[in-house]
C-alpha cells in the first residue's frame, strides 16, 4: 500500500465523508429554494453540475452506504442486541428530531405565526419535518436500523444477516417503484444501505485492492450513464464507490467535516429552519444563500449540543 494511501474507510475519514455529503445535501436543498425565488440570482451553469438533482441523491446514497457499513460492525460488536443498545440508537435518532421541533416552533413564533396550527401536532406524530415536509429519509433510516437489529438478532451468520437485509431492501425497492409508484426519493438510494453492509462483510479482501483500479472503471461507467441513460440508483451506487476510494488518496479529514459528519442527523434536521427562515437575509444570491445556510445550520447544531450537554450535567 502506498506511503500516503489511507486505509479503506478509516473512522475519521468516514465521518469527514459524512460531513461532505451533508454539505452537498444542504447546498442541494438551498438550490431548490433559490430557483423558486425570482429575486435570488442563480447562474445557468449551475444546472450543469446537476445540483438540483444528483447532488441530493448522490450525497444521500453515500450517507446510507456509510450507515449500513457502520451498522454492520456495530451490531456484530453488540450481539446480542440489548435493550440498552436499542434505547441508545433510538435516542440518537429521536433527540435531533425534538430539537428540530423546538427550534421550528421558536422560529414560527418569531417570524411566521401563521404556521402555529393544529396540523403541526399531527406532523410531529407522523415523524415529519414541519410544517409540510415529508421526512422520507428519517423514516427510511429508522426502518433500516430496526430491520438490521431484528435480522442480526434472528440470524447468527453475518453473511446470512447481510443477505436478509439486502433481500428486504430489494423487495422494498421493487414494491415502492413498480407496485406503488412512490415518489423516487423514497427508494432510489435505499440499496446503498445493504451495499455498505456487503462491503463491511468483505472488508478484509476489499481493503487490499488498489483504489485506482476501482475508481477509473466506475468513473467511466458513471460518466457514460449520466450522458446516455441517467439512472439515479446506479449513479448513486457508482458515485459512492468512487467517493469512498478517492478519499484514500485525498485527505479530507479535518475537524469541521468530522464535526458535521458526527452530528449529521442533527444537521439534516436543522437545515430546514436555516434554509427557509434564518438564512433568508442572504437569499439575493445563490452563493451567499448557500454559505449562510451552512453557517446558520452549523450555529444551530452547536447551540443545541451545548444545551444538551448543559441539561445532562444538571
Amino acid at each position: 500500500m502506498g506511503k500516503h494511501l489511507h486505509g479503506l474507510l478509516e473512522k475519521d475519514d468516514s465521518y469527514a465523508l459524512r460531513g461532505v455529503c451533508m454539505i452537498m445535501i444542504i447546498v442541494h436543498h438551498t438550490y431548490l429554494s433559490a430557483i423558486d425565488m425570482p429575486a435570488c440570482q442563480t447562474d445557468s451553469w449551475l444546472s450543469c453540475l446537476d445540483i438540483g438533482w444528483s447532488w441530493g441523491y448522490d450525497g444521500t446514497g453515500v450517507f446510507l452506504f456509510l450507515s449500513g457499513f457502520g451498522m454492520f460492525f456495530s451490531l456484530l460488536r453488540n450481539r446480542p442486541v440489548s435493550k440498552a443498545y436499542v434505547r441508545a440508537k433510538a435516542a440518537k435518532m429521536f433527540i435531533p428530531y425534538l430539537w428540530l421541533w423546538i427550534i421550528s416552533i421558536a422560529v414560527y413564533l418569531l417570524f411566521d405565526i401563521r404556521q402555529m396550527m393544529p396540523r403541526l401536532f399531527t406532523s410531529f406524530l407522523s415523524l415529519d419535518i414541519p410544517p409540510d415536509n415529508e421526512a422520507w429519509f428519517y423514516k427510511v433510516i429508522i426502518g433500516l436500523y430496526a430491520l438490521s437489529m431484528i435480522v442480526f438478532t434472528t440470524f447468527k451468520s453475518p453473511r446470512a444477516c447481510v443477505a436478509a437485509v439486502t433481500a428486504v431492501c430489494v423487495a422494498y425497492y421493487c414494491t415502492a417503484d413498480f407496485i406503488f409508484g412512490a415518489d423516487p426519493w423514497w427508494f432510489i438510494t435505499v440499496l446503498n444501505f445493504p451495499f455498505g453492509m456487503i462491503v463491511a462483510a468483505n472488508y478484509e479482501r476489499l481493503k487490499a485492492v488498489r483504489p485506482i483500479f476501482i475508481i477509473l472503471p466506475c468513473a467511466v461507467l458513471f460518466a457514460l450513464l449520466q450522458y446516455f441513460h441517467p439512472n439515479p440508483t446506479l449513479s448513486s451506487l457508482l458515485f459512492t464507490v468512487i467517493a469512498i476510494n478517492i478519499i484514500r488518496y485525498v485527505n479530507i479529514n479535518n475537524r469541521l467535516l468530522r464535526y458535521i459528519g458526527t452530528n449529521s442527523i442533527l444537521f439534516y434536521f436543522l437545515e430546514e429552519p436555516a434554509i427557509n427562515y434564518l438564512s433568508r437575509f442572504a437569499d439575493f444570491n445563490f452563493y451567499t444563500y448557500s454559505i449562510a445556510a451552512i453557517a446558520v445550520t452549523l450555529l444551530l447544531v452547536f447551540l443545541c449540543l451545548k444545551a444538551e450537554n448543559a441539561l445532562q450535567r444538571t
